[in-house]
C-alpha cells in the first residue's frame, strides 16, 4: 500500500500536531512491513522523503508572507499528487483537494466549534470555509480520545465512515523519572519545592483560575511552594499577565516562558505536582508527560483528561476557583496523598506508547488495502 502523509505541520513553529506527526512517522518507519511504503510530503517543491525529517525545520523560499491556511493550500501542488497513492493520511483536520482511493483524517478536537472565542478570527473563518466542505472526503476519522470520537457524532452527524479513537503518547526517552539528571546547575538556584503549570498563556488553558486559586492558599504554603509557570506567550492574555505579575512581585510565582523540551521534562521530574485545570482538551499531553516523569497531577474533570489520567490524578471542576484551591490545599497538606498519586503515575503512563499508537494507525490503514 502506497501511503502519502502531509507532514507540513512539522514546519516551525512546532505544535502539538507537529509532535504527533513526528513521533508517529518515526514509528511507522521503525515498524513498517513490506505492506506499506510511505511518502512524507513537506515542501513547496513537491519533495518526497522516505525517512521523516530528523527535527522540526523551517521553510525558506517565498511562503512566509502567506497566512498559515493559504500556505497549507499551496503546499499541495497538483503535480505532486498526480502520482498514484492508495491512501492519503491527513493528520491535521482538513483533507485537501486530492482524492486517492482512500483518505484518513485525524481530528484533534472541536474547539473551533465549541469555543470559537478561543481562536483568532481568521482561523475560525478558515475552518468554517474548508472543514465541513472537505471532511466528507474522508473514509475514516481518527480521534485522540473517545471523548472526541463522541464529538464527531455530535458535530458531523452525517459522516458515514469509520470513527476510530486512538490514544496518543509521549516520548519516554525524554519524559522519565530521571529527566532532571544533567540539570543540577539549573536547579541549584531554583526552589526545592514548587507547583508546576505548563501551557500556552491564553484563556483556554485556564491559568487565570489557577492563579486565583493559588492566591487563596495560606501564605506559609505559598512561601514553601511557589507556582512555576512554563509556556509560550499566547493571546487575549492581558488580564492573565496582570494576575501573574502580581504573584511574581510578591515572590510567589516564577514565569519561565517557553523552555526546551528536555528542561521541561526536568521540571516535571522535580515538581511537587503539576496543576492543569484546562477547560477543554482533545487529549492532553502535559498530564501524560508529567506522569511519565513520576509527577502527580491535578487536572480538570472534563473532556479527555479522565481518559488520560485514570485514577492517577486529583480531579477538579475547572470553573470553580474554590474547588481548585481546596485540591491544592489537600495535596500540599498531605505528603501521603501526594505519594499515593505519585505511586500510580508510572503505571498509568505506561499504558500509552507511540509504538502502540502507530500500530493502531497501521491496522486501520490495512483495512483499506
Amino acid at each position: 500500500m502506497k501511503v502519502v502523509i502531509n507532514t507540513t505541520p512539522l514546519l516551525k513553529p512546532a505544535t502539538g500536531v507537529g509532535y504527533y506527526i513526528y513521533n508517529l512517522c518515526r514509528e511507522f518507519l521503525r515498524l513498517s512491513s513490506p505492506e506499506f511504503s510511505f511518502t512524507f510530503y513537506y515542501g513547496w517543491f513537491s519533495r518526497r522523503l522516505y525517512t521523516p525529517p530528523d527535527k522540526f525545520f523551517s521553510t525558506k523560499f517565498f511562503l512566509k508572507p502567506f497566512k498559515a491556511f493559504l500556505r497549507r493550500i499551496f503546499h499541495f501542488t497538483s503535480s505532486f499528487f498526480s502520482s498514484s497513492f492508495d491512501l492519503y493520511f491527513e493528520p491535521n483536520f482538513i483533507p485537501l483537494s486530492f482524492k486517492p482511493r482512500w483518505t484518513v483524517v485525524t481530528i484533534h478536537d472541536f474547539s473551533f466549534i465549541r469555543y470559537p472565542h478561543w481562536h483568532p478570527e481568521e482561523r475560525i473563518t478558515y475552518f468554517y470555509n474548508y472543514f465541513f466542505k472537505n471532511i466528507y472526503r474522508a473514509d475514516a476519522i481518527i480521534t485522540p480520545s473517545r471523548f472526541i470520537a463522541e464529538e464527531v457524532k455530535e458535530f458531523i452527524p452525517n459522516f458515514t465512515g469509520k470513527v476510530v479513537p486512538i490514544s496518543l503518547a509521549c516520548d519516554t526517552s525524554i519524559f522519565h523519572p530521571q529527566a532532571a539528571l544533567g540539570f543540577e546547575k539549573f536547579f541549584s538556584s531554583f526552589p526545592k519545592k514548587y507547583l508546576l503549570f505548563t501551557g500556552t498563556i491564553e484563556p483556554r488553558k485556564n491559568l487565570s483560575t489557577l492563579l486565583q486559586a493559588y492566591s487563596l492558599l495560606p501564605d506559609s504554603f505559598k512561601k514553601e511552594y511557589p507556582l512555576v509557570i512554563v509556556g509560550a506567550d499566547g493571546w487575549k492574555n492581558s488580564f492573565i499577565k496582570e494576575q501573574l505579575r502580581a504573584l511574581i512581585n510578591k515572590g510567589e510565582a516564577i514565569y519561565l516562558g517557553y523552555v526546551p523540551i528536555k528542561l521541561l521534562a526536568a521540571l516535571y521530574a522535580k515538581a511537587y505536582c503539576l496543576v492543569y485545570p484546562s477547560f477543554y482538551e482533545g487529549f492532553g499531553f502535559p498530564p501524560l508527560e508529567a506522569m511519565s516523569c513520576g509527577c502527580p497531577v491535578i487536572v480538570s474533570r472534563v473532556a479527555s483528561l479522565p481518559e488520560v489520567c485514570g485514577d492517577a490524578a486529583l480531579y477538579v471542576d475547572p470553573t470553580q476557583v474554590e474547588d481548585l484551591a481546596s485540591a491544592l490545599l489537600k495535596i500540599l497538606s498531605s505528603t501521603e496523598l501526594r505519594d499515593s498519586l505519585a505511586s500510580k503515575t508510572l503505571s498509568r503512563a505506561s499504558l500509552f506508547s507511540w509504538e502502540n499508537t502507530a500500530k493502531k494507525h497501521l491496522s486501520l490503514f490495512s483495512q483499506f488495502s
